[in-house]
């Protein structure tokens, strides 16, 4: 290890490289040929910084930022490397360079010095949606706005190092929750403008239904387009006068009812859970009622 007496400090042995608020900047200072003439005064001083000020030369050496930064700027302090940067950041090596082409030895920076730090880029296949981190954001508090487990989200984004650095203005991705692996219905894709009372509506399903059936939302005001959920086939009734029927490809109420020799009428009282009587689907198990005599007698004058 070399000492040398600096400049204002004739009894400071200070080693050259260590000490703290040391850094490269002072390490190399004999290679550039500049010879620092504060180093006292910034090493002792009230005013660590003020060195720039009494230290011209040195500005010189220190490469300006890119003029763009896809991340934010930050200004390097004594002691730090890339590699201390690129760890606290969740920033790859690779991604600090491609950043900054200013910097042409990674081993090289200096206090002072502002260079840019990169977001980490959004995959580039996600299975679901971009979204914009803003302040004071976590990915827990993400998570769970959009109902989606930390596992998940850290699955759809395995740029972010580490889950507890992300930044405000950086991309991710927010993965659609999985449809349940049992759906009792049919699955459907969410669409723009869709809710899930217009969907229930659009099926002639309760909102309260398709909540049940589909567990993996957590808010049932948040649904995205894209989104796969289930819809679920209303329950049948208690059909203990008559018998149940499952609904098969071409049918409708009316062929049913026409089928079984009963009224549209009889149909739909016997199976309060169908909302609209135009809309049924196949697979769906409606009870057929059974006729009383009298029901029998009008239904075979009517015919």
């Amino acid at each position: 290890m070399e000492y040398g007496n600096y400049g204002h400090c004739p009894n400071c042995s200070i080693p050259r490289g260590d000490g703290p608020y040391y850094s490269n900047l002072f390490y190399r200072y004999d290679l550039y040929g500049i010879r620092p003439t504060s180093i006292y005064d910034w090493y002792y001083g009230h005013h660590p910084w003020g060195w720039l000020a009494d230290w011209p030369g040195i500005i010189g050496q220190i490469p300006a930022p890119p003029a763009v930064c896809s991340g934010f700027y930050y200004t390097v302090r004594p002691k730090e490397t890339l590699w201390d940067l690129s760890r606290r950041f969740g920033v790859s090596l690779t991604a600090f360079m491609a950043a900054n082409p200013q910097i042409t030895d990674p081993n090289i920076i200096y206090a002072g010095q502002i260079i840019c730090v990169p977001f980490p880029p959004a995959p580039r296949s996600c299975q679901g949606f971009l979204y914009t981190i803003r302040s004071g954001e976590s990915l827990f508090t993400i998570a769970r706005h959009f109902g989606v487990s930390m596992t998940a989200l850290l699955r759809a984004n395995p740029q972010i190092v580490n889950p507890n650095i992300i930044y405000p203005g950086q991309v991710i991705c927010i993965p659609y929750p999985r449809p349940p692996a049992v759906c009792r219905g049919f699955l459907y894709t969410v669409m723009d403008g869709d809710t899930i009372a217009r969907i229930g509506r659009r099926f002639g399903v309760r909102p309260g239904d398709i909540l049940r059936a589909n567990p993996q939302i957590v808010n049932p005001d948040i649904i995205f387009p894209g989104q796969t959920i289930c819809i679920p086939f209303p329950p049948p009734p208690d059909c203990r006068d008559g018998f149940l029927y499952t609904i098969q490809r071409g049918d409708s109420l009316f062929s049913i009812a026409r089928k079984y020799n009963i009224t549209l009428d009889n149909l739909l009282a016997a199976n309060p859970q169908i909302v609209s009587p135009d809309i049924i689907f196949v697979g769906q198990v409606i009870c057929i009622p059974q006729l009383t005599a009298v029901e029998e007698f009008e239904a075979a004058e009517i015919e």
